[in-house]
Parts: structure tokens; C-alpha cells; sequence
């Protein structure tokens, strides 16, 4: 039971965490331990040894309880367009780029863990964690 309230207080901070960063967006600042850009991306940041690219949309984890999620109580995930819903770790984001967090369409890149891994697995519905790196615009 205390590895689970940990587990949700953990994702809670890394949620409130996500939204800081995504709503204090700057242009060139740096936000905590990312720096955002307000120079037109060229192109896209190519993952390092042991990263995936995932592409899709952002997205609130769903409770397996089937009880509502609310912008109020939303933890991050990426809807992938490969049809998996990944669990967002925001904790370790480098690069936010210009644009990403009103993006119909997002790209990040970062490490994947199983789902089997989280001690919020039989809370939320996912398919794998997401330790993220980099999120930037897909469009």
C-alpha cells in the first residue's frame, strides 16, 4: 500500500512538473533543467544509444478503476501513432522545443521502460514508461 500512495505522489510531482514546464514556456530560457527555443526547429533531435523516437499526441493516463480524468488530476502520456499510450517520466526533459506544448502532434525522445516496472501499473492503463529527453513540435 505505501509503495503505491509513493508511486502516485511520484507521478503527481513529475505531472505538476510537466505542466510547469510546458505552461512556462520561454523564448531561449532556461526552465528548471530545460531549455526552450524560440528558434524555428530544423530539424528534429535523433535519439542517442538506447532511445526511441515516439510520435503521437499528448494525452491523460487512464485509470484502470474506469473513474474520470480531469485537467485537474491528468498525468501526462503520449497517445503513440503506433497505437500504444506511453506513461510520460518528465523528470529528466533537457529540451522542450518551440511550439510543443500546444502541438496537435509531438515527438519525444527518451529511454522505455516496462509498464510491469511501475508501481502505478494496476492504477493507470499503458502500454510502457516514457523517460523523456527531449519533446519537441511534430508538425
Amino acid at each position: 500500500m505505501n509503495k503505491i500512495i509513493i508511486g502516485i505522489v511520484a507521478l503527481v510531482i513529475i505531472g505538476v512538473g510537466a505542466w510547469y514546464f510546458i505552461s512556462h514556456k520561454g523564448n531561449g530560457e532556461q526552465i528548471g533543467g530545460a531549455v526552450t527555443s524560440s528558434a524555428p526547429e530544423t530539424k528534429y533531435t535523433d535519439p542517442k544509444q538506447g532511445e526511441v523516437a515516439v510520435v503521437g499526441a499528448w494525452d491523460c493516463l487512464v485509470r484502470t478503476d474506469g473513474s474520470e480524468t480531469t485537467k485537474d488530476n491528468c498525468l501526462f502520456s503520449l497517445k503513440g501513432d503506433d497505437g500504444k499510450v506511453y506513461a510520460l517520466d518528465l523528470s529528466k526533459v533537457e529540451v522542450i522545443g518551440k511550439g510543443s506544448d500546444k502541438a496537435a502532434k509531438i515527438r519525444a525522445v527518451g529511454t522505455l521502460g516496462k509498464s510491469s516496472e511501475s508501481d502505478l501499473s494496476g492504477i493507470f492503463n499503458y502500454d510502457a514508461v516514457l523517460a523523456v529527453r527531449v519533446i519537441q513540435s511534430a508538425e
